[in-house]
């Protein structure tokens, strides 16, 4: 099994907000994203040697970056176009020409972590955090084709970590999640159960989980779900459906940690 590109995420610092939201997937749009380790050596032999011996002095890595424009159109009479926000955040550097520009990487390898199948996310992964700085090479392209551009990012001295790891959402966005935006999920069941269901959830992630009526009971019409302490309302912030015990909690409904409160009904 060999593991795919899709599987090497890197993140731009776009954001200073200090929290896992700072971080921007170099995702859509983007064709090309490697590392040139630029290794440097110097090759030493004596007069009584047959064979030299090679020291690796130093590394200048570089990242290439290439890609085209990503947008989401909006509005009808007056139409307004928003941007990818690394695209965003390079094409400021790019209008100003900012030769002093200070920028932070994040590289999280999602096939050192492990997945779980069960959240649908990659744990554990190990990462690289790293000070750069972005020149721009090229912008524009031929007529008629899409706006491109491409840029070569330089590596600022050590990683700043490259001990902490982080777990991603197994979506093609490719969201990283931290103890900023992970939350608890309880169950307070009486008469019923929820075996192996996730006792996690996550911002802006839909939640799925289900429930299962014990022996001589059967499920209820309704169940109660609060989100940091506050009541969800069914059919908008979430569904239930009482014959099969599935339960589907809107990610945009999960800002808190998360009761499940259900009550059998004897049969």
């Amino acid at each position: 099994m060999q593991a795919k590109r899709s599987l090497l995420c890197t993140y731009l610092k776009t954001g200073n907000s200090g929290t896992i939201s700072d971080w921007s997937l170099i995702g859509d749009g983007f064709t090309t994203n490697s590392i040139s380790y630029g290794p440097e050596s110097e090759d030493l032999q004596y007069i009584n040697q047959d064979t030299a011996t090679t020291t690796l002095k130093s590394y200048k890595p570089t990242m290439s970056l290439e890609g085209v424009i990503e947008m989401t159109e909006s509005g009808t009479t007056s139409k307004t176009y928003t941007l990818d926000p690394v695209f965003n955040y390079v094409n400021e550097l790019r209008r100003s020409r900012n030769i002093s520009n200070e920028s932070e990487l994040l590289i999280v390898e999602l096939y050192t972590g492990t997945f779980d199948t069960v959240n649908n996310i990659y744990t554990n992964c190990k990462a690289q955090q790293q000070k750069v700085n972005i020149q721009i090479e090229e912008f524009g392209g031929e007529a008629g084709d899409t706006i491109s551009f491409s840029a070569t990012i330089n590596f600022e001295g050590d990683p700043i970590d490259s001990v902490s790891t982080y777990s991603v959402v197994n979506t093609s966005k490719r969201k990283l999640i931290s103890s900023d935006n992970t939350r608890t999920v309880t169950y307070t069941l009486t008469n019923i159960t929820a075996t192996g269901q996730p006792t996690k959830a996550y911002d802006s992630i839909d939640l799925n989980t289900t429930i299962t009526a014990g022996a001589g009971y059967t499920l209820p019409d309704t169940i109660a779900i609060t989100s940091g302490g506050d009541t969800l309302t069914v059919n908008t912030d979430y569904t239930y459906n009482s014959a099969t015990g599935r339960i589907k909690i809107n990610g945009s409904s999960i800002d808190g940690n998360i009761v499940i409160t259900a009550l059998g009904v004897s049969a």
